[in-house]
């Protein structure tokens, strides 16, 4: 199995100070030639700027976007690593947790423990204000970071879980999504009629253009995956709201069983993401993966949350 327990440090804050053990991790990695990458609010890379005396080896990266889906954002994360290990540079990756809802928390938390597979080699600190964590957040943080951190060094964190472990477990959402009765429901169809179901409900909505091709092609991709892959029936519901629309895609199969499903496409030699048709899914859309009674259910939203 794999482990995935490299240099992955939850730190805690309950106050809008620079906390020392960044600081210090800071002034750290500096002083052996490693690069760090803040992506945090611009007064903390300033603040840290200033503890490093100007070091051109911090760089000023962007806070994570809630916006963006977090298939994305790790997608983006691995990249820079990639670049900078290729050139056998170490690396410190500071990252500082941004305020989300609990539609978005699911799938960011299955991006933090993704991280510890797909960037082991890579000396990550990640900054979680407490003050907007509740229970089953803190929880899932310290599931996520083999090790917590604070003034005094750092230490196990209690509750991680192995990567793997977590990643087979927290796949399927067990929160649905509270939405009225949907605006259209469809039994069986193919993916035509939802594409051009996916048309007629985009209709007036004032989307972008982009926004309806990006759920085109989800829509499209997760109902050909339930026909091939999944168990009848199948079915289809679509919703529409101000400047939001989503489309479930409902079978009776049991869902992928790859917990990394989503997170990576499927490449030679690379952790099975369950393919790429999957992956540039959740990249485009924001994507949630639901187990219930009836079977397996994907929620595709684009739009404004």
């Amino acid at each position: 199995m794999r482990t995935g327990t490299g240099h992955h440090e939850l730190l805690l804050t309950d106050d809008d100070a620079v906390p020392e053990a960044l600081v210090s991790r800071a002034q750290e990695a500096v002083r052996a030639g490693t690069w760090v990458v803040c992506n945090t609010s611009e007064p903390l890379v300033r603040a840290l700027h200033q503890a490093v005396d100007g070091s051109p080896r911090l760089l000023a990266g962007s806070m994570p976007d809630i916006a963006a889906n977090p298939a994305e954002l790790l997608a983006d994360a691995m990249v820079l690593a990639a670049g900078h290990l290729e050139s056998g540079e170490a690396l410190l990756v500071i990252d500082e947790g941004p305020v989300m809802d609990r539609a978005v928390w699911w799938e960011w938390s299955r991006v933090e423990a993704a991280r510890n597979l797909l960037m082991a080699d890579v000396w990550q600190v990640c900054l979680y204000p407490t003050r907007w964590l509740d229970d089953e957040q803190l929880a899932s943080m310290r599931a996520t970071h083999p090790w917590e951190c604070d003034g005094a060094g750092r230490r196990p964190s209690d509750g991680f879980l192995a990567p793997d472990d977590f990643l087979a477990a927290r796949f399927l959402d067990p929160y649905e999504p509270g939405l009225p009765a949907p605006w259209r429901e469809m039994d069986d169809p193919s993916e035509l009629q939802v594409r051009a179901a996916v048309r007629e409900v985009a209709d007036g909505v004032g989307l972008h253009q982009d926004d309806v091709d990006s759920l085109l092609f989800a829509a499209s991709e997760i109902t050909s995956n339930a026909h091939q892959y999944g168990a009848a029936p199948v079915s289809v519901r679509l919703w529409r709201g101000a400047r939001r629309l989503t489309v479930a895609v409902s079978d009776a199969g049991p869902g992928c069983a790859e917990g990394l499903v989503g997170l990576v496409g499927h490449e030679p030699d690379a952790p099975s993401g369950g393919g790429t048709g999957l992956w540039l899914t959740h990249c485009m859309v924001d994507a949630r993966h639901v187990r219930t009674a009836e079977g397996n259910t994907v929620y595709l939203s684009v739009g404004v949350r």
